[in-house]
């Protein structure tokens, strides 16, 4: 919907409702911990329940008493630094089956599908490290604030220089969190790769909106978003199975980590080479 809705300054926009989750990731345990404290289970469930319902039926109000919310005025034209020659009202089916989205779309999926491995593995990292595994949790803290920090930052910059050369290269920090984890053996490594792994994360979200938005005609958003979104949710649940299964397969840990390392930055050429290619194209071509 802000991708929808705002042409100008979309990048700040996508960044400030984009830190809604992780901030909901930092403040959930230690409230309803709390809740349940003092409640109980049940009622704390019930209160949760109550104040979400409270929550849409605001967000509910303000949008049907803004009707330019729901209908922008005219087409969001994106510029010309974001979408070299595009043609700015792109169907959804152009997009999706473009060259460019097909070449990127391991760069859609790899944040998802790698961090939520590494997050349901870290029990098997920490034992194979030599790390406790309440320091590798303990860190974990540094994900969500380099999270915010990441999604925060990477607004203004999207409004600058546009989109596509950054979502290219946006794994690149995550990365080298994953090198420094695999080679590191001392205890600042945790850190460190929650740290960038955090970056990429939060700059992921908000760049996988603001290209998307940068190059599909308004009234077609929502069909796209859905087949990212469903990307996305089938990528983090294939993850950790996919990590298992190569684990038990006999690959050493290490492995694992260098290969995701190898598989990102093979992704990430690829979708650079796109991105350039698809710039030089005569306007209204898709392919």
């Amino acid at each position: 919907a802000v991708a929808r809705y705002f042409s100008k300054d979309r990048g700040k926009a996508l960044s400030l409702t984009s830190m809604g989750h992780p901030l909901g990731e930092a403040a959930l345990p230690v409230i309803i911990v709390t809740l349940i404290g003092a409640w109980g289970w049940r009622p704390a469930m019930v209160a949760t329940g109550g104040l979400a319902l409270v929550l849409v039926m605001i967000a509910g109000a303000l949008v049907r008493s803004n009707p330019a919310f729901r209908k922008p005025e005219g087409p969001l034209m994106p510029t010309a630094h974001a979408t070299g020659h595009l043609h700015p009202r792109m169907k959804s089916h152009h997009f999706l089956y473009s060259r460019y989205f097909l070449m990127s779309a391991p760069l859609f999926i790899a944040t998802p599908l790698i961090v939520t491995a590494l997050v349901f593995h870290q029990a098997v990292i920490a034992q194979e490290k030599g790390f406790t595994l309440e320091w590798f949790a303990a860190s974990f803290i540094a994900f969500a604030v380099a999270r915010v920090g990441g999604g925060l930052l990477i607004g203004p910059v999207v409004d600058r220089i546009g989109t596509k050369k950054l979502f290219s290269f946006h794994v690149l920090p995550f990365c080298f969190g994953i090198g420094i984890l695999a080679a590191g053996t001392s205890a600042w490594v945790v850190p460190v790769y929650w740290v960038l792994a955090g970056i990429t994360s939060g700059m992921a979200g908000t760049l996988q909106a603001a290209i998307v938005a940068a190059h599909v005609a308004p009234d077609r958003l929502g069909t796209v978003r859905s087949v990212l979104a469903a990307m996305t949710i089938l990528a983090s649940a294939a993850g950790p199975v996919l990590y298992a299964w190569l684990a038990a397969s006999g690959l050493a840990m290490p492995s694992l980590l260098w290969g995701a390392v190898a598989v990102m930055i093979i992704a990430t050429v690829t979708s650079a080479v796109a991105g350039s290619a698809w710039s030089l194209r005569s306007q209204g071509e898709y392919s």
